[in-house]
């Protein structure tokens, strides 16, 4: 099971047929897409397996949207964030902190690859 935190028309499920992705985002840009604060959802404790924030680290307050995926995710559940390097570029440590700091423990490198930042992580 995948949570989808910040989906938008939730596109991820499409290219993921063989997975129930869950689809939380502010607006309902589609009708099965769960409309939320992404730093409280309606998802059960320890109920994803992944939790993937794409281009979705927006907001005051999206240290808390790490810390709901941590919620949310079974132990050894991993997290896939995709961000604009040049938002990150010189926050990097600040990122990486967060991540940290919400449970996780990073995977490898963050990587980049043409304009976006790739960050792994587990929960610990």
């Amino acid at each position: 099971m995948v949570g989808d935190f910040g989906c938008g028309e939730c596109l991820l499920g499409q290219v993921l047929p063989g997975n129930l992705v869950i689809g939380l985002d502010h607006v309902a840009a589609d009708e099965g897409v769960v409309v939320c604060d992404m730093s409280s959802t309606p998802l059960e404790d320890v109920s994803l397996d992944v939790a993937v924030f794409s281009l979705s680290l927006v907001g005051v307050n999206w240290r808390d949207y790490l810390k709901e995926a941590y919620r949310t995710l079974k132990p050894y559940g991993h997290l896939f964030i995709a961000e604009p390097e040049k938002k990150w570029r010189d926050r990097m440590e600040e990122l990486k902190e967060a991540v940290e700091v919400a449970g996780f423990q990073i995977i490898g490198d963050v990587r980049q690859r043409y304009i976006f930042l790739y960050l792994t992580a587990t929960k610990a």
